[in-house]
């Protein structure tokens, strides 16, 4: 019953966890779905279409449009939080927290993004090559300190965390929204090529948190409390209503209503609206040797719908409880010692209280601007000969202020006139065993691409911080004859 229940949880973790935007990707230059790492890049062939109108084929039947789901964890494995017991428990799965918690960094994210894509086609016109992509996406990110696990599992009076400050800080960012991106790339000479993608964005739900400063101080000598918290959340929350206790917007809420879901609505709102911008070129400083570098996600979204601000700020030094006045004498009828419950009651409740006048909520209805994630991709290729080459990216993430790198080397072959094939070693969340696959396929103008940034995640999920999914479909035409076609990535 172990083992079933365990590779139960295995497979529905691989089923749902997926890493990273692909860097795979970025080397399988053959198709449309790179030039959404960088806008610089352009298709072999002169015209090309994706999405839904492609999903019809003459060879497979009905299949999916482009689509990637994508997981990332910066610090544990399913196997530090639960994992087979030992001794008595040696036929039970535990759930075992202190390792959870050893295994967290100070700071540690969850992030995962969907993304759909609704139409895209490209086509060539003289030097330039234009492109155009519907796409629908979910981004979602928590960031949390380790602290928020370890003061309430251990406490607070625990040699590791007394006399020190904690940091309690989290973040919690949610956002779905479509993305319209028209993009164009241009050969200024034969060395550099520059390209450029201009998006609209609509968006549809978002949470937006800002957990700065959150902190626990309990002093080592008195086990005094210092408390200090400053909070503020955002959201734009599609068919829900906020009833406030007054006219004005700076109430607290007094109740909350749901309106019926109405998906053609959701799907169709137009009220938040963004914009971004892509940046990509690519230097061929020798013949052999290509250098690439793109900023994508540089953008944000004005919310207007149905909006929701709260703001908590405050801070309190607690001294505890004295109880010693009210321990009775002896013991009580009941044969136990005796405690006046109602004063000790009212000492808690006069720290309740207290919480409530020193930290302030507030409560709004205000417009507000959340931001993307950007990404800057910096890669280089060298052409070993007319049928392989290597690469290496450095990839990172702005996020919160902070930085968050990987590093891919790559292999990449046109394998067979009709199979291209990259792969890849990536360094990411302090992990080196990411070993990845892409494939690009041709069979006439039907072109078919599957993308994976760790493969081993298939075979050892438990241990996987980040596993990585990306496919589709599209048709081409008008492209390189396939005898004389460069197998170069650029």
């Amino acid at each position: 019953m172990k083992n079933i229940l365990y590779t139960l949880i295995i497979l529905f973790v691989s089923t749902i966890s997926f890493a990273q935007q692909s860097n795979t990707m970025y080397f399988l230059n053959q198709t449309p779905q790179s030039t959404l790492l960088n806008p610089a890049f352009k298709s072999e062939c002169k015209w090309y279409l994706g999405g839904v109108p492609a999903q019809i084929t003459p060879v497979f039947g009905q299949v999916f449009s482009p689509i990637s789901f994508n997981f990332n964890n910066t610090s544990f494995g399913l196997n530090d939080f639960i994992h087979p017991g030992t001794g008595e428990y040696k036929d039970s799965l535990v759930i075992d927290m202190v390792q959870f918690v050893n295994s967290l960094h100070n700071y540690n994210y969850l992030t995962f993004d969907f993304q759909y894509e609704l139409l895209s086609f490209g086509v060539k016109v003289k030097d330039y090559f234009f492109t155009f992509h519907a796409t629908e996406r979910v981004d979602f990110k928590f960031g949390y300190t380790r602290d928020l696990f370890q003061i309430p599992l251990w406490g607070n009076g625990h040699p590791a965390n007394i006399g020190r400050t904690a940091n309690m800080s989290f973040a919690l960012d949610f956002t779905h929204y479509r993305e319209y991106a028209v993009g164009v790339s241009k050969e200024i000479n034969n060395k550099l090529t520059v390209g450029g993608r201009a998006k609209l964005l609509m968006g549809m739900t978002n949470i937006d948190t800002k957990a700065n400063d959150n902190t626990w101080l309990t002093d080592a000598n008195t086990f005094d409390y210092i408390i200090e918290n400053q909070t503020e959340v955002n959201a734009s929350l599609p068919f829900v209503n906020y009833l406030y206790t007054d006219s004005n917007t700076s109430g607290n809420i007094d109740s909350i209503e749901f309106d019926d879901f109405d998906p053609a609505a959701y799907l169709l709102m137009g009220k938040n609206k963004g914009a971004s911008l892509d940046l990509g070129a690519t230097y061929k400083y020798t013949d052999r040797l290509t250098f690439s570098l793109s900023l994508v996600d540089l953008g944000f979204i004005r919310w207007k719908n149905n909006t929701f601000n709260f703001t908590n700020t405050g801070d309190i030094g607690f001294n505890g409880v004295d109880i010693s006045q009210q321990l009775s004498v002896g013991y009580t009828e009941e044969g136990s010692l005796g405690v006046d419950g109602d004063s000790t009651a009212n000492a808690f409740t006069k720290f309740a209280d207290s919480l409530l006048q020193e930290f302030t909520f507030v409560d709004s209805s205000l417009y507000y601007t959340s931001y993307l994630t950007p990404k800057m991709y910096i890669g280089g290729n060298f052409k070993i000969n007319e049928k392989f080459n290597v690469g290496a990216l450095v990839k990172v993430e702005f996020y919160k202020k902070l930085i968050h790198p990987s590093l891919t080397l790559s292999a990449n072959s046109q394998l067979l006139k009709w199979l291209a094939i990259s792969g890849t070693y990536t360094m990411i969340n302090r992990e080196y065993y990411n070993i990845g696959l892409g494939l690009s396929m041709k069979m006439g103008p039907f072109r078919m691409f599957w993308v994976n940034d760790n493969m081993l995640a298939f075979f050892m999920p438990h241990r996987s911080r980040s596993v990585n999914w990306r496919s589709g479909i599209y048709w081409a035409f008008g492209c390189k004859n396939e005898e004389k076609a460069k197998s170069t990535l650029y």
